[in-house]
């Protein structure tokens, strides 16, 4: 094993904090992203027969008209 200095070992342990901080946010994003689309998807007339064919994200692609 490789010797580090402290200071190394420090700045490394805070540049994973930042990492995790921003993958969860990250992931709060997406989840109120798939929130938003199944609440759109159930409003929409169609939504069934996109869902039957499609995936999730495509229902959505195809309810903005794309």
């Amino acid at each position: 094993m490789l010797a580090r200095s402290p200071g190394t070992t420090v700045g490394e342990a805070f540049s994973t904090l930042l990492f995790v901080d921003h993958l969860e946010l990250l992931n709060a994003q997406v989840r109120a992203i798939t929130w938003r689309i199944r609440e759109l998807l159930a409003c929409h007339p169609d939504a069934a027969l996109f869902l039957k064919f499609f995936r999730q994200i495509t229902g959505a692609t195809m309810l903005t008209g794309r």
